[in-house]
């Protein structure tokens, strides 16, 4: 039996069982759901040992034909077929490409199985759509930043700000359009609100894009609203003043002192003494 470096592995001078082993082999393949071309290949070694007196003759036989290498390509192809399957389930159509492109190459040519550069086009690309992962839900949580901050605090606003436009840089795959990748079920699934609160958050970067979000209005309320309360306030001074005397009466202030133990285990004093004014 060829392994998977295409060496032959004969133990079985009975060809029955070799037929036996074969046909569990594809069996066991077709149940997994996850290796068609191996349970194929099995199946079809199977029928193409059939008239074999011997292991050894069926061993001899498949070496020189094309199922010498055929379970190896099987194994690859299929490996790379739930490699395929995964990368587009996850939103990932250009890896899911690369893997359909070697599966089709080793196809035409099996001797491309053993050309391994697909594997570090493969690791570029996953590094791409990781990246774009991070930076959306960075974008949201510098959305929360700057929807949820004091507007007045003008050092806050121009950090958030510019952490936003950083995250919004970094989406990549498989798109660098924001709306095109909040409206991906992977992405939308990577923000844990509903879908009124998720709306609010797609608007709002939409108005971030167009430089429309603009905190000025939000500044004027609050100063106006500040202005408001101190005119208020004016009118009640000499109250409020009368109010301070009369708890400022009730207030004792005092200085306490903290002495350390001269011994190790020992406890500390405290010396409570009151403070009058100078």
């Amino acid at each position: 039996m060829p392994n998977f470096y295409g060496e032959e592995v004969s133990y079985l001078g009975d060809i029955t069982r070799a037929l036996e082993l074969y046909s569990l082999m594809a069996k066991r393949y077709e149940k997994s759901g996850y290796a068609p071309r191996q349970a194929q290949v099995y199946n079809e070694m199977v029928e193409f040992m059939k008239d074999c007196a011997s292991a050894e003759e069926a061993a001899m036989k498949i070496r020189n034909s094309k199922y010498f290498l055929a379970p190896s390509v099987a194994l690859m192809q299929d490996k790379l077929t739930v490699l395929e399957q995964a990368a587009r389930e996850n939103g990932m159509p250009e890896l899911a490409k690369l893997y359909q492109e070697k599966i089709e190459e080793i196809e035409e040519n099996t001797e491309t199985m053993y050309d391994t550069t697909y594997v570090t086009k493969a690791q570029n690309l996953k590094v791409q759509y990781m990246q774009t992962y991070e930076a959306f839900i960075d974008v949201y949580n510098f959305y929360l930043t700057l929807s949820c901050t004091n507007v007045i605090d003008d050092v806050v606003v121009r950090d958030g700000i510019k952490d936003m436009k950083i995250a919004l840089s970094q989406l990549i795959k498989p798109s660098s359009n924001f709306n095109e990748l909040a409206n991906l079920p992977r992405f939308r699934a990577l923000i844990p609100v509903n879908d009124e609160s998720y709306a609010c958050f797609v608007n709002f970067i939409a108005k971030f894009n167009e430089q429309a979000v603009d905190f000025t209005e939000e500044k004027e309320e609050i100063q106006a609203e500040y202005d408001k309360t101190l005119a208020l306030l004016a009118n009640y001074e000499n109250t409020i003043k009368a109010a301070g005397k009369t708890n400022l009466a009730k207030i004792k202030r005092s200085l306490v002192l903290a002495v350390a133990p001269q011994a190790k285990l020992g406890c500390y004093r405290y010396i409570d003494e009151e403070v009058t004014e100078f």
